[in-house]
């Protein structure tokens, strides 16, 4: 019995792989505003434990900038990534823990700031 909960148990090395992943993505996505409604979305969503919706909404920003070609490649390993751990980890106790992970780093997602000829322009916004 133990071994089938090791293998439907998450791993921190794997969330936090997961937040950080989401963070890079996402700071590619939108503005703060959007990325703070789609959290606020994100939440209401896990509070009624939709996992379809859940899904939906992430695939929905994260294609927006598939056809970018910067991003676009890393986008699809993502949601690759993103898809193996959600089907991988069926248990309801895992969808949270793989549902706060990626609102926490879209959550963690900073203002990124340059300068160009003197004035500061802040991006995603």
């Amino acid at each position: 019995m133990k071994k089938t909960e090791e293998i439907w148990s998450l791993k921190l090395s794997e969330l936090r792989r997961l937040k950080e992943e989401t963070n890079e993505i996402f700071s590619n996505i939108g503005t703060e505003k959007s990325r703070q409604r789609l959290v606020y979305d994100l939440l209401n969503t896990l509070k009624t434990k939709d996992r379809n919706r859940f899904m939906w909404l992430i695939l929905k920003n994260i294609n927006t900038v598939i056809t970018d070609e910067k991003i676009g490649i890393r986008v699809k390993k993502y949601s690759d990534f993103l898809a193996e751990h959600l089907m991988s980890y069926e248990m309801e106790e895992n969808f949270e823990k793989i549902a706060y992970a990626i609102i926490m780093g879209i959550m963690s997602v900073e203002k990124k700031k340059e300068s160009e000829g003197g004035e500061e322009v802040v991006k995603n916004e």
